[in-house]
């Protein structure tokens, strides 16, 4: 049986280091792909993904259960990230190497969007699939960020509208506003490809 975690949080906070590996690896890909997304920088979200684990073992004694475990780590998470931001807004940053296409961690989101078992009917059905999924994913990227990240919380991450606005600090019906405009704009923008009727 595998540990909560709660339980490996406690054990992080007696400096159990097997407690956070494991924490680690249940994270490290979701946490990864949301602060990557966030700040839409390789090596700024490499050093935010790393930077957020340290606190969280650092900090396990913080954690109060109040919160999901989960949602504890996006919060950190998310902070670092609003400070990154602000810190680019007064000292503007230019990436000479961001990723490579096919290189994203946002790739998790096209697997959510797809039906990756569904038969298809032919190559060409696959094709528009195909077409149709890279549709979406350029109306997602062409949100405004406030609407992106809060959507991707919630849809690619799985948090509920709550803990996106624990993460977020933002109060309850502003995710479901920001929500409710992000996915008025993606139906919009595919309305406008002529992607769905």
């Amino acid at each position: 049986m595998y540990p909560s975690d709660e339980e490996l949080i406690a054990g992080c906070h007696q400096g159990d280091t097997a407690s956070f590996d494991q924490l680690f690896e249940r994270y490290r890909s979701r946490v990864f792909t949301f602060v990557w997304r966030y700040v839409r920088d390789r090596e700024t979200a490499e050093d935010i993904f790393q930077e957020t684990f340290v606190r969280v073992f650092a900090r396990a004694g913080t954690y109060r259960k109040r919160a999901k475990v989960s949602t504890w780590i996006y919060t950190i998470a998310a902070n670092l990230c609003r400070d990154e931001l602000r810190r680019r807004r007064r000292r503007p940053l230019v990436s000479l190497d961001g990723p490579l296409p096919g290189d994203e961690p946002g790739q998790v989101w096209m697997q959510i969007v797809s039906a990756p078992d569904a038969p298809t009917d032919s190559p060409r059905q696959a094709a528009q699939d195909a077409e149709h999924r890279t549709a979406l994913w350029r109306a997602v990227d062409g949100l405004p960020s406030e609407l992106r990240v809060t959507l991707e919380l919630q849809a690619l991450h799985g948090l509920k509208y709550r803990e996106v606005a624990e993460v977020l600090g933002i109060p309850l019906g502003t995710v479901q506003s920001r929500i409710h405009n992000a996915i008025k704009l993606l139906r919009k923008a595919f309305r406008d490809e002529a992607v769905i009727a």
